[in-house]
């Protein structure tokens, strides 16, 4: 059972992220300051994994101010990845039995793609490729072909479609509120 788990946060958290290298590959991390959000925020987050037939889900904390991105995943009560991004230090802390296939900048990566704005985004991207927005979300491309779908079909939720991957990651989150106002 730990081994399907441990699969599962590899390929949760593999499809989370951006590759490197290659033009035909996704682009390089996108290494936006978290002051180019333009807001803070503070989320309580369900991520689920689809593909191949399998689905997987995993529990996630994300805070972001002007001076760091926080993010937490839990998957069966268990810490398997924290991060904190200062915009231009990546730190993370990972389980020990986290497969090495997933990485830290993959995650930010897809944070950013999901959440920053399409100018800041976009000024980040290298030639060829383009973040554009569609009526349902945004599209990330290169040249011509659709390489992700970013959609937000209701408030609260994105869908974040790997097209050469074959996987969906679903993100439903809700506002952090302080229990005291």
């Amino acid at each position: 059972m730990r081994r399907v788990g441990v699969l599962a946060v590899s390929c949760l958290l593999t499809a989370c992220a951006v590759r490197t290298t290659l033009p035909s590959a996704t682009p390089a991390l996108l290494q936006l300051s978290p002051a180019s959000l333009g807001r803070g925020l503070a989320l309580q987050q369900q991520l689920r994994f689809s593909g191949k037939g399998e689905t997987q889900s995993a529990d996630a904390l994300l805070e972001v101010d002007a001076e760091a991105v926080r993010l937490a995943i839990q998957m069966a009560g268990q810490s398997v990845l924290r991060l904190r991004w200062d915009g231009k230090h990546l730190q993370q802390w990972r389980a020990d039995w986290l497969s090495a296939a997933v990485q830290g900048e993959r995650v930010l990566g897809d944070l950013q793609l999901a959440w920053w704005p399409l100018s800041a985004i976009n000024a980040a991207l290298p030639p060829g490729w383009r973040l554009q927005p569609t009526a349902t979300g945004r599209q990330l491309r290169y040249g011509d072909e659709i390489v992700t779908d970013i959609r937000f079909p209701t408030a609260g939720q994105i869908d974040i479609e790997q097209h050469r991957e074959g996987f969906t990651l679903t993100i439903i989150s809700l506002p952090i509120t302080d229990a005291g106002s």
